[in-house]
């Protein structure tokens, strides 16, 4: 069974890697109907994602040429690949973003206490204070 690589590209000639490693091929032999869809099954068991195959090509490809960038890199055909910054840009993302919650949270249970009242003062100093209140009067 061969995949038609049509069922792998994306809009105004952009692509991705629809399926390269071992566990895909033995997919795309059963004849799984993901394969045919350029599903990553590692990325969606595992909630990740993978762009680094995203390219554009920059000039028309030969004819013959597989879309996918490591063929594309070997006939020497200029890509612009974003795919790679794309997946290190989200996943930066994605974990600033859980460290700015852990964080938050680490403040919120470390929220300060209000400071003690100060001790009251010793008796003959209140007892100076009346005496000096009672004179003023």
């Amino acid at each position: 069974m061969t995949i038609d690589l049509r069922a792998c590209l994306h809009a105004r000639d952009v692509s991705f890697r629809c399926a390269s490693d071992s566990t895909d091929r033995a997919w795309r032999r059963a004849g799984h109907p993901s394969a045919a869809k350029g599903v990553r099954r590692g990325a969606a068991r595992w909630g990740g994602f993978d762009f680094k195959d995203y390219f554009v090509a920059l000039r028309e490809i030969p004819p013959g040429v597989p879309r996918a960038l490591d063929a594309m890199k070997k006939a020497r055909v200029p890509v612009f690949a974003y795919g790679s910054f794309l997946t290190v840009a989200l996943n930066f993302l994605i974990l600033a973003f859980i460290v700015f919650l852990m964080v938050k949270q680490f403040n919120r249970l470390r929220r300060a206490e209000p400071p003690p009242p100060p001790p009251a003062p010793p008796e003959e100093v209140v007892l100076l204070r009346d005496i000096r209140d009672a004179l003023r009067r």
